[in-house]
């Protein structure tokens, strides 16, 4: 499993398959990016799947005592990962990882003009 190395404290672990446009898939709590696999199997033909390990999973550090409970970490990581492969065609996440989805997408927005 591939790791993204972040300042001196953080990682974040990733599974990363196929090739052609960047899909990334977060999974939901608890679980790891493992949890993707069937789906990342059948969209490999077609697409690049890179599908991280969130915060305290799979390899992921964990959020500091300070910010548990809050999403915001867990989307910095998966900015930061993104920003590492590139803008992806599709961010996509179930459960808890649909909030860490949405929070990262709309970190993303940036305002016209």
């Amino acid at each position: 499993m591939p790791i993204l190395k972040l300042g001196a404290r953080d990682v974040v672990a990733y599974d990363d398959t196929g090739q052609g446009p960047l899909v990334v898939l977060i999974h939901g709590s608890p679980g790891t990016s493992r949890a993707w696999q069937p789906v990342a199997e059948l969209l490999a033909s077609r697409f690049r799947v890179v599908a991280p390990s969130l915060p305290g999973y799979g390899g992921t550090t964990a959020p500091p005592d300070d910010n548990r409970g809050d999403n915001s970490y867990a989307a910095e990581l998966i900015e930061a990962l993104v920003a590492e492969m590139g803008r992806p065609a599709v961010l996509a996440g179930y459960s808890y990882g649909g909030v860490v989805a949405l929070r990262t997408a709309l970190r993303q927005e940036r305002p016209p003009g």
